[in-house]
């Protein structure tokens, strides 16, 4: 019984990274309760295969001063899609597509469109990044000048990932600061578009 109790004890002050699928649209398109449009451009052009979750679209359109959109999905009718700029922010940019689809294939991405730390800071994922800290690619910047590089260890409860401080946040070039292994509370991940 003592044995139980330590373990459960331990449970809970480390419990396991929670995973949440996000999608501003259900299954047939429609916009999901809790969600709302707070901008709308037309004359977009959209491609397969999202640099942030893989399996929706990065769309651009010249209408709006962001230009590009990633990730992005489809309505119910292919003439519009509705794209999140932040997984754990419930607002949406629709965006009229007047140029088509890209006929490429969806890619694959493993890695969490964004994590929320132990701590609370959220950090969202960087595709393409050209940055390492010690031999380890950058692919997430979060709040507060924290930047996570490399591979989330997912053997252990909750999932860990090594942390830097960004020690000279307004110079031309960053130098970071060893901040520690995180503790990954929450990970979310994109679900699948319908396809055009």
């Amino acid at each position: 019984m003592l044995l139980g109790g330590f373990l459960a004890a331990a449970l809970l002050a480390h419990p396991t990274t929670a995973v949440v699928h996000v999608s501003p649209l259900n299954a047939a398109g429609a916009l999901k309760a809790g969600y709302s449009v707070a901008h709308r451009y037309d004359g977009a052009r959209c491609q397969r295969g999202s640099a942030t979750i893989g399996s929706a679209y990065r769309c651009f359109t010249p209408q709006s001063a962001a230009g590009v959109y990633d990730p992005c999905w489809v309505t119910q009718t292919t003439d519009k899609v509705g794209c999140m700029t932040q997984p754990w922010k419930h607002r949406v940019v629709r965006l009229g597509v007047t140029g088509g689809y890209d006929a490429d294939p969806f890619a694959h991405v493993s890695t969490p469109w964004g994590v929320q730390l132990a701590g609370g800071n959220r950090c969202q994922f960087v595709p393409g990044s050209v940055h390492s800290i010690d031999g380890r690619p950058l692919r997430y910047y979060c709040h507060h000048h924290v930047v996570l590089a490399g591979s989330f260890d997912r053997s252990r409860r909750p999932w860990r990932v090594r942390a830097y401080v960004d020690v000279t946040p307004h110079a031309a070039d960053a130098t970071y600061r060893w901040h520690g292994l995180a503790r990954v509370a929450k990970a979310w991940f994109g679900t699948p578009s319908r396809q055009d």
